[in-house]
């Protein structure tokens, strides 16, 4: 079983959707109840909040388990969600002729990429199958403040359930950052490590791709919580419209 199709199972009690989270997505969409893209939506838990408040909502996912748990969530419900397995590097090609008021990508999932082509192609497309006027949303850990402090590793996230250890090894030369992280369930004492590559995308980088793309209306903040971000914010989120 691989590392994601383990934390799936637990994905809820690590990572529970939050109320600034919420409200901040909320928030920052077209309010007219228009047609969603989430990509990298995990278990689908903030599309079935957007969903119950009239939002159509498209979520994918390229972790199957991840998809599976989503779709278990929406058994016997009747709502405008739906769940896709997919690599976001193919979403031009697989929802082609699709147009999305909306488009989220959050819970540090573009740094999944390897590198700065890869990323700016991806966000491509999503402007491509953004509607004029749409509105794009992103989230990542803030990688200016990780190398920059030397930070080796986040804090703890603790539960009755879990315990989730996250620690960075940071290799500057290779512009790649080692992620490796340690789940143990409390309640059987299993322990689950893993450790995958990341890409470091920084501020300037990001700012320099969505401008290239020719986004307006860019803002910048340091969390959820609204904040103005800064270069020892926790993490960047950034919202703009096509």
């Amino acid at each position: 079983m691989g590392f994601y199709d383990t934390l799936s199972t637990y994905y809820d009690k690590v990572f529970p959707l939050s109320n600034p989270c919420k409200d901040f997505i909320e928030k920052n969409l077209l309010q007219d109840k228009g047609k969603i893209l989430d990509v990298g939506c995990s278990t689908g838990e903030l599309d079935i909040f957007l969903g119950e408040r009239g939002y159509k909502v498209i979520g994918i996912d390229l972790d199957e388990k991840m998809i599976q748990m989503a779709n278990e969530k929406l058994d016997g419900r009747e709502l405008p969600v739906e769940f896709k397995v997919m690599n976001m590097e193919h979403l031009g090609a697989n929802l082609s002729g699709s147009q999305f008021d909306g488009i989220i990508c959050i819970g540090n999932t573009l740094v999944h990429l390897p590198g700065i082509p890869q990323i700016k192609a991806v966000l491509k497309q999503m402007v491509s199958l953004l509607a004029p006027g749409g509105v794009l949303i992103l989230q990542i850990i803030n990688y200016d403040r990780i190398i920059t402090q030397k930070i080796t590793e986040l804090p703890p996230i603790e539960n009755d359930d879990v315990s989730f250890i996250r620690e960075y090894d940071c290799h500057e030369t290779e512009n790649k950052v080692g992620f490796k992280t340690t789940l143990t369930v409390k309640k059987t004492n299993e322990k689950f490590e893993n450790v995958i590559s990341l890409f470091p995308l920084r501020y300037e980088a990001l700012k320099a791709i969505l401008s290239e793309l020719k986004l307006e209306n860019l803002n910048w903040y340091g969390s959820f919580k609204g904040e103005p971000y800064e270069w020892n914010s926790y993490a960047i989120v950034v919202t703009a419209k096509k």
